[in-house]
């Protein structure tokens, strides 16, 4: 996959001018001359520390990071969002999103398979109780979050 990976993420996708970044149905035999994939080597990191009640790091907790645009929601190009488990100190990293402005939440009270993490029903019941941040090209944002557990 060329993007991620390499440095690079996708901006947008369209197909002759129109937005093809949730997906493009082509038949069978059909050209596709007018693609363009707008890339940009400009990211920007998050990182997020999930904290027990007594303030210590928390492990093994699922972190969502989702763009507050919900136009975006449902979006399946790299760094559009993320997903993924604290570490043994509680953290969780995101180093290659997109500048923008995103929601970030704990996801630990519901069920995320692999591909839901987009889903927007999901994501309009995450939003109700994530943390807000906004990240600048080439900057690094924390976000802390509390659970109950001591």
């Amino acid at each position: 996959w060329l993007f991620g990976a390499s440095g690079l993420l996708a901006r947008s996708v369209r197909v002759d001018g129109r937005d093809a970044s949730r997906g493009l149905e082509v038949a069978a035999g059909a050209s596709l001359a007018n693609v363009e994939v707008e890339v940009t080597k400009s990211t920007a990191k998050l990182v997020v520390t999930v904290m027990n009640a007594r303030g210590a790091g928390a492990p093994e907790h699922d972190v969502v990071i989702f763009p507050q645009d919900e136009n975006a929601w449902g979006l399946y190009l790299p760094g559009h969002g993320a997903t993924g488990r604290t570490n043994e100190d509680g953290t969780f990293e995101a180093s290659s999103l997109l500048p923008g402005a995103y929601y970030v939440a704990l996801g630990d009270d519901i069920q995320i398979d692999i591909g839901d993490s987009n889903d927007p029903e999901i994501l309009a019941q995450l939003r109700s109780r994530a943390q807000r941040v906004t990240i600048g090209e080439g900057e690094t944002a924390t976000v802390q979050l509390r659970t109950n557990e001591r």
